[in-house]
């Protein structure tokens, strides 16, 4: 019997190969409820937005919440691991140093994903200017 692997993912907004049947996905970790006290002030809403980007095309997005769709993942057992990156970087951008929070998935390790993204070089709005992309200024952090 076959089955079907659905997991949690946005779409970037870009496409395999151009055809708009496959479009990229970045698959999403599964969520682990935090725990919530009965005198807690501010109750957690499970509303955000997050800044996304495609390693394969550089394609950046901002998605809320309620973008989130469950997606069919490949069966192949070498692809059934989805690693999840999140990229906290400074802007490099002369006196700027705003910090930046971008999340993406790939099977690459932290060294080839900062590679990428500085030949890439995707633009992503900081104030006035775009964020200036430094490797020294990357931190990635895998989320499980």
């Amino acid at each position: 019997m076959w089955t079907v692997n659905l997991l949690p993912a946005v779409l970037p907004g870009c496409l395999v190969h151009g055809d708009p049947l496959m479009p990229c996905c970045i698959f999403l970790p599964l969520q682990n409820p935090l725990p919530t006290f009965v005198d807690q002030q501010n109750q957690p809403t499970g509303i955000w937005t997050a800044t996304f980007l495609c390693l394969l095309h550089g394609t950046v997005c901002v998605c809320r919440s309620d973008q989130v769709h469950s997606e069919i993942a490949p069966a192949d057992p070498d692809q059934r691991n989805y690693p999840f990156w999140e990229i906290v970087c400074e802007c490099g951008h002369e006196n700027c140093e705003t910090r930046h929070t971008i999340y993406t998935g790939g099977m690459e390790n932290p060294t080839e994903i900062t590679t990428r993204i500085l030949k890439m070089n995707p633009t992503i709005p900081c104030g006035s200017h775009n964020l200036v992309w430094q490797r020294e200024k990357m931190v990635l952090k895998q989320i499980l």
